[in-house]
């Protein structure tokens, strides 16, 4: 038979923890990591927006001083067009300014600002770095002097395409007529003197439609436009 001495009885024995969170140390750890991770999500979707709303706003702009561009060039060759319709019998109206159909078409450079690159002394975007815009002068495709390159109803387009920063760029096209200049030739080569060769040659031109109000896409130069 064993007896316990007094020494061993004296021994404390191992408690055994049973706090109710004991088996949770480290979470909280665990839920500031992910609370980190969360934010720095957050931070990077709302730079990547921030950005991409800076990038779109930037090329509005562009866009927009491309558009000012092509307009500046068309409201420039209107103005050249009201003062270069010929009302010779030899090249009437706008024949002189367009080719057999349109193939390489003329940029004339009467026209204030055409084609001046950045940084020249007739460029009028001195302000604005690399804005500039080229004009074009075409036969309208319905005219029966198409093929040959001849106007014969008074009738071209004028193609201006502004150039922005960044390689911007934006065209506009508008149809333009000049009725002034198409009564004129009119009157004094054919009507008055009878030349009915002329005239039917010239029937789109002298007709009534042609000198009258166009649609909406024409400008009607001689007046408020």
């Amino acid at each position: 038979m064993r007896f316990a001495t007094a020494g061993s009885a004296m021994q404390p024995t191992p408690a055994t923890s049973t706090h109710p969170r004991h088996g949770e140390r480290g979470a909280t750890l665990i839920v500031a990591l992910i609370a980190v991770v969360a934010l720095l999500g957050i931070g990077m979707v709302t730079m990547l927006t921030v950005r991409s709303d800076t990038v779109a706003s930037g090329a509005d702009r562009f866009q927009q001083v491309a558009m000012y561009a092509a307009e500046s060039g068309a409201a420039a060759g209107v103005d050249f067009l009201r003062n270069n319709c010929s009302t010779s019998a030899s090249s009437p109206l706008y024949s002189a300014l367009v080719e057999p159909n349109n193939v390489a078409p003329q940029s004339p450079g009467s026209i204030v600002g055409n084609s001046q690159q950045p940084g020249q002394t007739q460029n009028p975007f001195t302000a604005s770095p690399n804005t500039w815009y080229q004009v074009v002068v075409l036969n309208n495709p319905d005219d029966t002097g198409y093929v040959a390159g001849d106007d014969k109803d008074g009738v071209v387009i004028l193609r201006s395409t502004g150039y922005g920063p960044n390689e911007t760029r934006v065209t506009i096209e508008l149809q333009v007529r000049l009725p002034e200049c198409i009564s004129t030739f009119c009157a004094t080569e054919f009507a008055q003197k009878n030349q009915s060769s002329y005239n039917t040659a010239y029937a789109q031109a002298c007709s009534t439609q042609a000198v009258q109000a166009g649609n909406g896409r024409t400008v009607q130069m001689g007046g408020a436009f």
